[in-house]
C-alpha cells in the first residue's frame, strides 16, 4: 500500500462490491433504487505492456 486516506462522502463501509475494467464498483441503495459508485485509482504510472500475456 502506498497511501491511505479517508473519503468524507463515504460514511459506512460498502456492502457489496466488485472490480470491472480497472474500476471498483460498489452497490448503493438510494431510496429503494439500486445505484453504483465507481472508483478509479490513478497512480500516475504508465501501464506495463502486456505483450500478449
Amino acid at each position: 500500500m502506498l497511501a491511505e486516506s479517508k473519503i468524507a462522502g463515504i460514511t459506512m463501509p460498502p456492502q457489496k462490491h466488485f472490480v470491472k475494467e480497472g474500476k471498483i464498483w460498489m452497490f448503493v441503495n438510494m431510496e429503494d433504487e439500486i445505484g453504483f459508485v465507481r472508483l478509479t485509482v490513478d497512480l500516475g504510472m504508465e501501464p506495463f505492456p502486456s505483450d500478449g500475456i
